[in-house]
């Protein structure tokens, strides 16, 4: 209320001297718009700012008085019972926001604005979305969601660069003279050295693999089979194992002379 020009507002001492229900109403125009600015003391004084909704018209509350020790009625503003009455969604969206925020550090101001807005945008399309549908989904998995579509859909995959990566540091490696070293200590190792056999991996239940959003699994754009070593389950509700996996998607797909579950999967 301090940076509303000519608001000449009574302070809290001259409120508390008239008593509980002083109401104070001015009217101001900035750029032109109407603000109303209500003063209203109930156990303190409340300031509300609005260009929606003024103090008219009032309502009746009921307070208790100490000194008295009774209880009196005092007028309210409507400004205030419009508040009380919808102050809940305010709460929630700041609960909200706090559970996920995002957490880039930046010394610009305008940038914290900014991801605010973002994380606002978010929390909100969610609270649109369970209203919609009767689908769960977590506000985490929303938000995750969001981020796999803006990052894959419509866009190509980047190609990794330059040399590939050394193997494991540990492993043997051959040396010139066909003799396998160590790659940490550099020492070589005798090949009638005794060993412990393997023993044989027991089978285990296939791992659940997670499917992309519908709008990248049509976007067209990048979706390479690639060849695997070891077949897990099709994901287009096949009961059949495949060596063949989506490049972008990550999911295994038939693809043979037979079966194009990989053709099926990518269509709408």
């Amino acid at each position: 209320m301090n940076r509303v020009p000519n608001a000449d507002m009574p302070t809290e001492k001259d409120l508390k001297k008239i008593g509980r229900g002083t109401m104070v109403e001015k009217i101001a125009i900035v750029d032109d718009v109407k603000l109303s600015l209500v003063s209203w003391y109930d156990n303190k004084v409340v300031n509300l700012l609005s260009a929606f909704v003024g103090s008219e018209p009032t309502s009746t509350k009921t307070r208790y008085f100490r000194k008295d020790k009774q209880y009196k009625d005092i007028t309210s503003p409507q400004c205030v019972d419009v508040y009380n009455r919808h102050m809940g969604g305010v709460d929630l969206l700041d609960s909200l926001l706090g559970l996920y925020r995002i957490k880039i550090r930046s010394r610009q101001w305008y940038k914290k604005i900014f991801f605010h807005l973002v994380d606002m945008c978010a929390v909100n399309a969610w609270l649109l979305w369970r209203r919609k549908t009767d689908q769960y989904m977590s506000l985490f998995d929303f938000k995750l969601a969001i981020s796999e579509h803006y990052c894959k859909a419509g866009k190509s995959i980047s190609r990794k660069r330059g040399r590939p990566s050394i193997s494991n540091p540990g492993t043997p490696t051959l040396s010139r003279g066909n003799t396998p070293t160590s790659s940490r200590t550099g020492t070589p190792t005798s090949r009638n050295e005794s060993f412990t056999p393997r023993k044989r991996a027991r089978k285990t239940p296939a791992k659940v693999q997670d499917l992309p959003l519908n709008s990248v699994r049509t976007d067209k754009i990048d979706h390479f089979p690639i060849h695997q070593k070891n077949r897990q389950l099709c994901q287009n509700d096949c009961s059949l194992r495949s060596h063949i996996k989506c490049e972008k998607c990550d999911v295994f797909l038939c693809l043979n002379e037979k079966r194009n579950c990989f053709r099926e999967f990518h269509l709408v």
